[in-house]
């Protein structure tokens, strides 16, 4: 089972001044739907750092543990602006067939999100780890 990478008050935090949680949406299940997205971007590395305040070679987890709460509310604030259903339906974008017309759909994982896991290294880009 996947942690909860930030909490309400993280989330209150970092949103985004323009941006509200809608009514009707529970701020503890967005974050930890956040926190599946991000678990599956990092493939496993988010995981082991919230059960790990050290790095193999000695030195502290803590700055990464904290861009792995920033992607997390990122990510809510992604889902605010285009809406969840882009991540439970996976839209990558749309095509009709007659008379071509595409249309491009926002992705799974917020931009912001991405940002600040692959400046962190943290974003997996197909490498194994370890």
């Amino acid at each position: 089972m996947t942690s909860v990478y930030a909490t309400p008050t993280d989330l209150a935090d970092r949103l985004s001044p323009p941006y509200a949680i809608p009514a009707g949406y529970d701020e503890d299940d967005l974050l930890l739907k956040a926190s599946e997205v991000i678990e599956d971007h990092t493939q496993g590395r988010a995981e082991w750092l919230w059960n790990n305040d050290e790095w193999q070679d000695g030195g502290s987890t803590a700055d990464a543990r904290a861009s792995v709460t920033r992607a997390t509310v990122d990510q809510v604030e992604f889902w605010v602006e285009v809406g969840p259903e882009h991540d439970v339906s996976g839209l990558r974008g749309s095509l009709v067939g007659g008379r071509l017309q595409v249309h491009p759909v926002a992705g799974t994982l917020a931009p912001r999100a991405e940002r600040t896991l692959r400046l962190a290294g943290l974003y997996w880009l197909g490498t194994a780890v370890g």
